[in-house]
C-alpha cells in the first residue's frame, strides 16, 4: 500500500500544476544570460545554437553528426558537446567559441559523452564508456590535455554528470550493474572521493534523471518519471527531498532536457506535446505554480531542441 501511495500522491501532485500551452506564452523578454541549445536543421539532427540578445539563434556549428549533448562554461565564452565528426559514429566531446568557428577535440580517440564545465570554466568532466569495459568519469583541461580519471564504476552505470561548486553529480546505478535501479549521486571535483547519494526512491518505480544543479548545490533539478507513466520535472533539495514541482508531462508530452540560470532563480525546460510536435522552450522563475513563457526555436529547426545549457554573457 505505502508503494502504491506515493505513487499517486506524486501524481496527484503534479497534476495540480498548471498544462502547458499557447496560453501561457506571454511576451518575450530578453533572457538574462545565453542558452546553448542543440536542434535540428531541417529535420536532420542537429547543430549547435545560442540565442542572442535581440531574442533569435545564432548558429555556432554546420555538418555535425548527431550530437547528444551540450554543456556551457560559465563564463559565457565557449560550450562543449557530445558529437560524432567523422570518426566512424565515435561520440567524442568537441569545444566551440560562442563566437562559432572551429571545433576542437578535447579528448583524442577516446569514446566519451556526458560533458561538464567546470565552475571556473579551466575544466571538462566527461564519461567515457568502452563498451563491457569499465566507465570512468574523467576530467580534461578546458583547452585539451591533462586528462585524468578520478571515478569508475561498472559500464553502463553512469550517466549525465553536472559539475556544481565543489563536487560533481551524476546519475549512478545502486549497484554494480547496468539494470540496476538509477540514483543521483556526487563526488568531489578534485579528487572523486566523498561519495554522496542525494535521491532515493526506497523501493518504489520512481526513475530519476538529473537536469542540473544550481552553483550553490542547493537546488537539484530533476525529472521524476512514476509507473503510470508521468514525469514531473521538479527542485529537490541536496538531502533527496522534493522541494516544489515545476512542470507535467503526461500521456504523449515529453521532456527533452531543462538547465537553471545562472543565478538559478529562473529555469528553462524543453517540452513537446507528442512525439509528432516540435519542443518549445519554456522559461520563467524557479517557484512552483508559475506561468512560463515560450521562446521561439532556431529558424530552420523543424524539431526544436533538445538539449540547452544557461550560462551567463
Amino acid at each position: 500500500m505505502r508503494h502504491r501511495r506515493l505513487l499517486i500522491a506524486l501524481t496527484v501532485a503534479l497534476s495540480a500544476l498548471p498544462a502547458f500551452g499557447a496560453t501561457q506564452a506571454g511576451a518575450i523578454t530578453t533572457i538574462p544570460g545565453q542558452i546553448y541549445g542543440l536542434a535540428d536543421v531541417g529535420g536532420t539532427r542537429g547543430d549547435l545554437f545560442r540565442n542572442t540578445t535581440s531574442n533569435t539563434w545564432r548558429r555556432l556549428t554546420s555538418g555535425l553528426a548527431s550530437p547528444e549533448s551540450v554543456s556551457g562554461a560559465p563564463n559565457g565564452k565557449f560550450a562543449v558537446m557530445c558529437a560524432t565528426r567523422g570518426s566512424g559514429g565515435i561520440y567524442r566531446i568537441y569545444r566551440v567559441s560562442a563566437r562559432g568557428g572551429a571545433i576542437k577535440n578535447l579528448v583524442g580517440n577516446r569514446q566519451a559523452c556526458g560533458e561538464t564545465v567546470s565552475p571556473d570554466s579551466k575544466k571538462v568532466a566527461y564519461i567515457t564508456d568502452p563498451r563491457r569495459r569499465t566507465a570512468k568519469l574523467n576530467v580534461v583541461r578546458a583547452g585539451g590535455g591533462g586528462t585524468r580519471t578520478i571515478y569508475s564504476y561498472c559500464s553502463g552505470c553512469l550517466y549525465n554528470p553536472v559539475w556544481a561548486g565543489k563536487r560533481i553529480y551524476f546519475e549512478r546505478a545502486v549497484r554494480r550493474s547496468p539494470s540496476a535501479d538509477k540514483e543521483v549521486y556526487s563526488v568531489r571535483a578534485r579528487d572523486g572521493k566523498g561519495l554522496r547519494r542525494h535521491t532515493n526512491d526506497s523501493g518504489t518505480t520512481l526513475d530519476y534523471r538529473l537536469a542540473d544543479v544550481s552553483r550553490d548545490g542547493r537546488r537539484l533539478l530533476i525529472f521524476a518519471t512514476d509507473s503510470f507513466g508521468a514525469t514531473g520535472l521538479s527542485v529537490y533539495s541536496p538531502a533527496g527531498v522534493n522541494r516544489f514541482d515545476l512542470a507535467l508531462a503526461t500521456g504523449t508530452q515529453s521532456f527533452a532536457d531543462a538547465s537553471l540560470s545562472p543565478s538559478g532563480a529562473s529555469v528553462a525546460f524543453l517540452k513537446s506535446e507528442s512525439a509528432f510536435d516540435p519542443t518549445v522552450l519554456w522559461t520563467g522563475a524557479t517557484a512552483p505554480g508559475v506561468w512560463y513563457s515560450a521562446f521561439p526555436s532556431p529558424a530552420g529547426s523543424t524539431s526544436g531542441l533538445y538539449s540547452i545549457d544557461w550560462v551567463r554573457r
